[in-house]
């Protein structure tokens, strides 16, 4: 699940996830700058989770070009 401005949902193939109420209040206060990847920091040198994070850093910096 990715927390990203409605016009990016469907050109990248996304579904809309309903979020609850307190849900949505919080995320109106969240930064829409910057792009965070979770995952357990055992997994932060495993190989698939950088092939992750390399794909949104290239779809992001071409969406935004």
């Amino acid at each position: 699940m990715a927390l990203i401005r409605e016009p990016s949902v469907e050109p990248y193939g996304l579904v809309p996830v309903e979020l609850g109420p307190a849900v949505r209040e919080a995320a109106a206060h969240w930064p829409s700058d910057e792009l965070f990847l979770v995952i357990h920091r055992a997994l932060r040198d495993v190989r698939r989770a950088r092939v992750v994070w390399g794909l949104l850093l290239e779809r992001v910096a071409r969406a935004g070009s």
